[in-house]
């Protein structure tokens, strides 16, 4: 049922009759599409959050960018994201982006990419495990009183791949002699299922920084006429399971010049659903006479989750 739904969102994006427009977040937002024009950005994350999920240690980007945007619609981006943080500084994600934005009239807007993300082995970003993104977007403009917004997508990772499907409400104020100045309240409700999360979790004990628990060990020991091969295992209950993961609260405030766009966007997102864990614990020993004893111990843990507010700063040049 989850992969019908986003087949025929697709599909249905598709199968529209449309005007391409560069259908970008309130920070970017430029509805002239006469000419084709590149646009560079350089934004500032205090910390990479994701449905709710980050990191023990604070993960903030600097983040340079350039794109190119055809005036039929397609458009082709690349970025690099610097860690910028106490305990690391270096490039810590390369990613390419591609797809095709439109507009139908006035009231209705969105955009469909593909994207790949090439993480640090190091990363702790709660996304290092992901591999590529097909996503489809769109934004419905009702009596121009509120913006209904939606998204569906699917991620590959290491292991299995994800689904989400996020919905929202937005309502943009603009003001000034040329409506340079604008701000936009939003309200987003995430659902998703966590096999990136799930892979993030068995991994993170390789990462830099702070180690935790890991989520795959093997221990071996000998002495005398025993030798003990203990594994422990950690997994995630219902990764496949589709849910509710975060509800955000956003405002998103820009001053737009034309060519240059100045923006900030703070968030603060409100995680439900903690994930279960389950560690499995086996000890197997070898004796000296070739007798063997196997015991496995099994115990269940939840995940800590907390409110997390993170802000983003940018600046964006059109040419």
């Amino acid at each position: 049922m989850q992969k019908l739904l986003l087949v025929t969102l697709i599909c249905s994006l598709f199968q529209m009759k449309t005007v391409a427009q560069e259908d970008q977040p309130a920070a970017e937002t430029n509805t002239n599409t006469n000419h084709s024009y590149f646009k560079t950005r350089l934004t500032y994350l205090s910390n990479n959050v994701y449905n709710g999920r980050k990191d023990s240690l604070v993960v903030p980007y600097l983040t340079p960018s350039i794109g190119y945007y055809n005036k039929s619609g397609f458009f082709a981006k690349t970025s690099v994201s610097y860690l910028v943080s106490s305990y690391a500084q270096r490039i810590d994600l390369v990613e390419l982006e591609a797809g095709y934005r439109f507009q139908i009239h006035d009231q209705f807007s969105g955009s469909v990419s593909a994207s790949r993300p090439f993480y640090n082995n190091a990363s702790t970003s709660v996304k290092s495990e992901t591999l590529g993104e097909l996503d489809a977007d769109f934004s419905w403009n009702i009596a121009n009183a509120v913006s209904l917004n939606g998204g569906a997508g699917y991620m590959a990772t290491t292991a299995n791949a994800d689904k989400y499907i996020n919905l929202g409400l937005s309502h943009e104020f603009s003001f000034g002699e040329n409506d340079e100045w604008s701000m936009e309240p939003s309200l987003a409700f995430n659902f998703g299922t966590r096999n990136y999360y799930d892979q993030y979790t068995k991994n993170r004990h390789l990462k830099t920084g702070k180690i935790k628990k890991s989520a795959k060990d093997s221990t071996v020991t000998g002495g005398g006429s025993i030798k003990t091969v203990v594994n422990t295992t950690v997994t995630t209950v219902d990764a496949n399971k589709l849910l509710m993961l975060d509800s955000e609260l956003s405002l998103s405030m820009t001053y737009d010049t034309g060519k240059w766009s100045f923006f900030a966007t703070p968030t603060y997102a409100l995680p439900v659903n903690p994930a279960v864990y389950v560690t499995t614990i086996t000890t197997d020993r070898t004796f000296a006479n070739g007798g063997t004893t196997h015991n496995t111990q099994t115990s269940n843990s939840t995940e800590t989750i907390s409110n997390t507010f993170y802000m983003e700063l940018g600046v964006s040049y059109k040419f």
